[in-house]
């Protein structure tokens, strides 16, 4: 592990330490990585009929290669956080993501059969928590509790990756023949990864020096891109940090949140193509529009949250947001119907309620997980260590997987096909806001505790 007196020597006769270098460097890597987040998550929704075509299943039984995904994620979630914690440097882990997930997009086209395919989809579930432990423990480390709007940033580069990725996969549907734009899009998306797992080497280590105890991190003083104070968290001291048993229903109530959160978002970011209809029609169609405005919406919110963040309290921020997903998912409930046949791709609905319904869930969702993670640091306002945030992987992507294979299984129940993509995310708002409510329950609690 590395510490502070193993760090290199600006001058070996003045014995001074260099500083790291500037975090722009950082920032750019940790966005352009969770572009390539949003592109390898959100193509797999477009790709649903041809995979499973290719592996000789039913679209819904697709519904196990996003549960098989999950299951990858959680079982890599903590031993990622433990080693990012050894190795005190997230952009090693990053960078080893990276090269596994370039390697498993590049097989992805040639799966033939149902366990090949799951046992792709475990893989490629293992390098999320990898990939995203990573840049959350990057950005934490550096910014501590002035990381919103640099979250904010990073997390609407995801967006902007999902938005992309139908756009991307339907262009090659047009340009090339039938069978290639599965190929072509995950050969592209393995090159990307390489380049970006090279690019990650040349982050300074320096940087995520392991700080004082009961100290905030000392390169959390360093001015942000954003324009912070640098004197904000100058010499901080905190208090002794509670022990897990004091602090475990604060822990379940967010890593709760967190799953459910991140499982409403992948059952519309994966099946609102299919809802839409996009399974029927070669090349560009309403559903390819659809799922671009889904994620356009959800990044262009990220965007302006990098702004408003730094004037708005995260908890204002985070019951919004909740209020416009209700509005959206409540209307298409009352709109949506579901057709005699039944089924995923059963159902018939207005056109003005699909698009209020993208454009309502992709702005409610955006917040959600950045802001409920600053909203955290400030409940709780230790260092997130990597195992600590390893357990915010497990719960993201155990609600990653459950919840969009669930709905995916529930599409083949009489009288539910695909509403089930209404609602099961219509449930998890309810819940997400009933979880907000205990969470800020524990605050006494942090104050009882540093009394």
């Amino acid at each position: 592990m590395y510490d502070s007196e193993s760090q290199e020597l600006t001058s070996i006769l003045t014995k001074h330490r260099r500083k790291p270098k500037s975090a722009g460097f950082l920032v750019t890597i940790t966005v352009l990585s969770a572009f390539c987040n949003g592109v390898f998550l959100n193509i797999r929704g477009p790709c649903v009929k041809d995979l499973a075509t290719r592996a000789n299943i039913s679209s819904s039984q697709m519904g196990w290669f996003f549960i098989a995904s999950g299951l990858g994620g959680v079982v890599a979630a903590l031993p990622a956080g433990k080693l990012i914690d050894y190795l005190q440097n997230p952009m090693t882990t990053l960078c080893s993501g990276l090269i596994i997930r370039a390697i498993t997009c590049f097989a992805l086209p040639f799966v033939t059969t149902w366990y090949s395919l799951m046992i792709v989809g475990l893989l490629q579930g293992i390098t999320l928590p990898i990939v995203g432990v990573s840049l959350r423990a990057a950005i934490l480390w550096t910014y501590g509790k002035r990381a919103t709007p640099y979250l904010n940033l990073v997390m609407a580069a995801f967006g902007g990756g999902s938005m992309i990725a139908p756009l991307m996969y339907d262009w090659f549907a047009v340009v090339t023949t039938s069978s290639a734009p599965l190929d072509y899009t995950f050969w592209g998306l393995a090159g990307f990864s390489l380049l970006l797992a090279g690019a990650t080497l040349c982050v300074d280590r320096k940087r995520f020096v392991t700080p004082k105890k009961n100290s905030l991190l000392a390169n959390q003083n360093e001015p942000g891109l954003l324009g912070e104070d640098e004197n904000e968290n100058e010499d901080e001291i905190l208090p002794i940090e509670p022990t897990l048993s004091q602090t475990w229903m604060f822990w379940s109530f967010l890593l709760c949140y967190m799953a459910v959160s991140v499982g409403i978002e992948g059952i519309l970011g994966s099946w609102i193509y299919t809802l839409a209809g996009g399974n029927k029609v070669t090349g560009f169609s309403t559903a390819t529009w659809v799922n671009t405005a889904l994620w356009g919406s959800f990044t262009v919110t990220r965007l302006i949250l990098v702004i408003v963040s730094k004037r708005m309290k995260e908890a204002t921020i985070l019951q919004v947001s909740h209020l416009i997903m209700l509005c959206g998912l409540i209307t298409a409930y009352c709109t949506f119907k579901l057709t005699p046949g039944g089924g995923s791709e059963g159902v018939t609905y207005p056109t003005w309620s699909l698009w209020m319904l993208t454009i309502s869930f992709g702005i409610g969702i955006a917040p959600s997980f950045p802001n409920v993670m600053g909203l955290a640091q400030k409940l709780y306002p230790w260092k997130f260590s990597g195992t600590i945030q390893s357990l915010f992987g497990v719960a993201a992507n155990a609600g990653n997987g459950a919840l969009p294979g669930l709905a995916g299984l529930l599409t083949n129940m009489p009288g539910i096909g695909g509403l089930a993509f209404v609602y099961v995310p219509l449930i998890g708002v309810v819940v997400m806001q009933a979880l907000l409510m205990l969470l800020h329950c524990w605050r006494p609690l942090l104050a009882k505790i540093d009394g």
